[in-house]
């Protein structure tokens, strides 16, 4: 991970009406698309990044939490693999778009717990891939209630401030974490 990153809509104003920008970061689109097109590929991009990171194979299930535009992209990039999807949220208008365009089950936060539905879902496995999509702790907590044992979390949520993953502190928004975590279950 490139440590001088920049996000350049947060400290450069990238969706004023002109902005400045090093040559390297700007590429020649199509005339084929159109501008509205053309918006969306920044989001898509992240998506599909985001998705691909582990492989998946139809039957599998993931859940996106946050089902702003590009938790929606990644549950269509993850249905288009034949991934079981789960959308969480808590902003019903939020949830009805997705409903009708992520290409899977959602879940309002506020009315039900996601994980019961997700051990339900799985006959009490977990989801075998969560993203993180929401940049909240909340969100970031329930991604390690929901995941199956050596499932994988992947966290694409621009946090604005210091978070936590399992009591570690995380201060950098450009920190790139894997952690393969072993659940032991105890029956008394």
């Amino acid at each position: 991970m490139c440590v001088e990153r920049e996000i350049y809509g947060k400290r450069r104003g990238a969706f004023a009406e002109y902005a400045v920008l090093p040559e390297k970061v700007i590429c020649k689109l199509p005339d084929n698309l159109s501008m509205e097109e053309v918006a969306l590929l920044e989001n898509l991009g992240i998506a599909v990044h985001a998705v691909e990171v582990e492989p998946h194979d139809p039957g599998d299930t993931a859940v996106v939490i946050g089902c702003g535009p590009i938790g929606i992209m990644a549950a269509q990039t993850l249905a288009a693999y034949g991934v079981n999807v789960v959308m969480t949220d808590m902003n019903e208008s939020r949830l009805k778009m997705a409903e009708e365009i992520g290409g899977g089950t959602v879940i309002n936060v506020t009315k039900e717990n996601p994980r019961d539905r997700i051990l339900d879902m799985t006959a009490g496995r977990g989801a075998d891939f969560v993203l993180e999509a929401a940049a909240t702790q909340s969100a970031l907590d329930q991604a390690f209630d929901l995941v199956r044992n050596a499932g994988t979390i992947v966290t694409i949520g621009t946090f604005n401030g210091p978070s936590s993953v399992c009591g570690m502190r995380l201060e950098s928004l450009l920190t790139w974490l894997r952690i393969l975590v072993q659940f032991t279950k105890v029956f008394w």
